[in-house]
């Protein structure tokens, strides 16, 4: 608490400076159009510099910043407000929603820590098999949710703490890296694994006139994904050196724990 009220300060300045200097910039960027860009595209980009600043400042809500091309773009005239409003409602939009009310879902319920620790059950408690076992579970579950979210419900309940000493540093470097690229890999197998596949496939659509399917999209996501978190993993834990000859954790038990914690008999 004493932490955040020293910084509290600092960050009411932030929100302040982003709050005036954002308005500041998109005003000289649209009163001072760049040669060769048309007005509606000068335009945007002083509303994209405008809101990357809120953003980052949060100077007001993040909600509230997604809504500014709602009064900004029918003010100037570039398009009328109802045309604005129905892109606030593509199909892209849910689509995504959905994901983040899945990612939510799972945080809620620990379905992340019952998924790792039933995984690591089976695979076992050596160096190697660790390693496999959250690459798996983390490669499974940002085929479903964003990789950022993956990685963090995965890293909140890695097993770094009760690892052997000899093998800590080594082992930690592994399962972090493994984690992260787990992530970004597994992300590839669906169109809702990240952002930029389900971009992809509305812009395939809407430029291209080609409409990629969510089955379709597995159909070559998936092996991609797959063959690549194999690779990932023999080369992990090869550069890491792991010795794999013996469990690594010091406590035996701690896997039994943890799932009897979660209501696991």
């Amino acid at each position: 608490m004493n932490n955040f009220n020293n910084w509290s300060p600092l960050y009411s300045k932030i929100r302040i400076t982003g709050f005036v200097l954002s308005t500041i910039l998109f005003a000289i960027i649209i009163s001072y159009p760049i040669d060769g860009l048309v007005f509606e595209a000068n335009l945007v980009l002083g509303l994209s510099v405008w809101m990357a600043i809120w953003w980052a400042t949060e100077a007001i809500p993040f909600y509230a910043t997604a809504s500014i091309p709602l009064f900004v773009f029918p003010l100037f005239g570039v398009a009328d407000i109802d045309k604005v409003i129905s892109t606030y409602g593509d199909k892209l939009v849910f689509l995504l929603m959905g994901g983040f009310l899945l990612a939510k879902t799972i945080e809620k319920v620990n379905l992340h820590k019952r998924f790792a620790f039933n995984t690591l059950k089976i695979v076992g408690t050596k160096p190697k098999n660790i390693i496999l076992g959250f690459i798996i579970v983390t490669g499974c579950m940002s085929a479903w949710i964003t990789n950022t979210a993956t990685t963090l419900l995965i890293l909140s309940i890695a097993v770094i703490s009760q690892v052997d000493v000899a093998q800590k540093k080594r082992f930690a470097t592994c399962l972090i890296l493994s984690v992260a690229y787990a992530a970004s890999l597994g992300g590839l197998s669906t169109m809702i694994g990240t952002a930029p596949n389900a971009v992809f496939a509305s812009l395939g659509d809407l430029l291209a006139g080609v409409e990629i399917i969510f089955f379709d999209w597995m159909l070559v996501g998936v092996p991609i994904s797959v063959v690549s978190l194999l690779v990932l993993w023999v080369y992990m834990t090869t550069s890491a050196r792991l010795d794999n000859k013996k469990p690594i954790l010091k406590d035996k038990n701690i896997i039994t724990e943890e799932l009897r914690n979660l209501g696991h008999e």
